[in-house]
């Protein structure tokens, strides 16, 4: 039979990282929830990079928020362009340098724009040369 919540959230992050990303992409959206942040940090980079839009799409905010850098590195670049703005406004700024050139080329302007100061000012300047014209311009709120 489907595990429970209850049985989901009992996994170690170690049993976690041991599931296979089709496993992990079968977990329905009450399941999901019952992920902690410690459990989500336990997922490696490759299972994080088999995660797709709907499966990204299921975690709360607080949820994204407890991945790590690099595992906000091994995003592929379909999950970062349906990010919505709530999602996207919930990245820490230790996040936010996890992001690389490739992943902020398909950044929305209107998820670069809905983020506050102290995320704006955690891109590094690479990440911000690599802007195209109108990232740039959702970047200094002119847009």
């Amino acid at each position: 039979g489907e595990l429970s919540s209850t049985q989901v959230s009992g996994f170690t992050p170690t049993q976690l990282s041991n599931l296979t990303t089709t496993s992990l992409s079968a977990l329905d959206t009450t399941q999901v929830h019952a992920l902690s942040g410690t459990q989500l940090r336990g997922l490696t980079a490759t299972q994080v990079r088999g995660l797709n839009a709907t499966d990204i799409g299921e975690l709360t905010t607080t949820q994204l928020g407890a991945l790590t850098s690099t595992q906000i590195g091994a995003l592929t670049t379909t999950v970062i362009a349906a990010l919505t703005t709530t999602q996207m406004t919930g990245f820490s700024t230790t996040q936010i340098p996890g992001l690389t050139t490739t992943q902020i080329d398909n950044l929305s302007t209107t998820n670069i724009s809905a983020l506050n100061f102290s995320q704006a000012e955690a891109f590094t300047g690479a990440q911000v040369q690599s802007f195209d014209d109108p990232q740039i311009l959702a970047y200094l709120g002119i847009a």
